[in-house]
């Protein structure tokens, strides 16, 4: 399974999404569609399916607060531009020399 990085629209911390948790959603997100058809003979509508995840994702089981204490520290090495393996990451990114 692949995680990948995203970004937050206030620079918070890193946060991450992955393979399985959108396979997981594709699935969950499946069972509602088949709701809506036996139900009212369609699928849902994008709004309404906004509105089944808003209801559902602010329920505090289902996620971390984002503040200082539940935010875990992380270290990160920082590459120069110039160093061997900046330059080398550089080369293989095709971006020309400064």
């Amino acid at each position: 399974m692949g995680w990948w990085s995203i970004t937050s629209e206030d620079n918070g911390p890193e946060m991450h999404n992955g393979d399985t948790p959108a396979d997981i959603m594709g699935d969950a997100i499946e069972k509602i569609v088949k709701e809506y058809e036996e139900d009212w003979g369609r699928k849902p509508y994008r709004k309404e399916l906004k509105a089944v995840f808003s209801f559902t994702s602010k329920l505090p089981r289902y996620y971390t607060e984002l503040d200082a204490e539940s935010t875990p520290e992380r270290q990160y090495l920082v590459i120069g531009a110039n160093s061997p393996v900046g330059r080398e990451i550089s080369r293989q990114m095709g971006v020309a020399d400064a």
